[in-house]
């Protein structure tokens, strides 16, 4: 599972599109892996430019098609997600499933997904954490090199090493 999106409450926990796009490329090297986006329906636009440009029919769209009850049971369907940080990494923790969550502007210490399987990469700059519930979400940051330097290789690694 990809979830590519953080929703616009804290736009800055982004991963960058293409990053997302260029970790869905290198995925399709493993045979039988398929990859299902998921998201809220706001987020379909990017979604479809996600799939498309990873190029695959081996991509399968589902943003803004499921209820949470449905993403419940994906998540006990599929063998990893990858995510920023966002509601996802924390439904995922009522099942088994391994989840990635990228952190940047806000901490895994502290808002990091529970439960066995769950990994958190952060770049580790000390700009971080910008973003948090003592500065009611407000900085004066408005440029995520936190995310923009959570490289696509060190997510692809930490992928393999729960796909293989």
């Amino acid at each position: 599972i990809l979830n590519a999106n953080s929703s616009d409450l804290v736009p800055l926990r982004r991963w960058p599109l293409e990053n997302f796009i260029e970790l869905g490329r290198r995925l399709m090297q493993f045979e039988n892996l398929v990859i299902v986006l998921t998201g809220v329906p706001g987020e379909r636009a990017e979604s479809e430019q996600v799939q498309a440009a990873i190029g695959s029919s081996r991509v399968a769209n589902l943003v803004g098609r499921t209820s949470l009850r449905q993403l419940l049971v994906l998540y006990s369907l599929c063998d990893l997600m990858i995510t920023n940080d966002s509601g996802p990494s924390h439904f995922a923790s009522l099942t088994d499933l391994p989840v990635i969550t990228l952190f940047g502007p806000e901490t895994p210490r502290l808002y990091g997904a529970l439960g066995k399987n769950k990994r958190a990469i952060t770049a580790g700059l000390a700009c971080s954490p910008c973003v948090s519930s003592y500065n009611h979400r407000a900085t004066a940051c408005n440029a995520n090199i936190c995310m923009r330097s959570i490289t696509v290789e060190e997510v692809f690694k930490a992928c393999s090493e729960f796909l293989i």
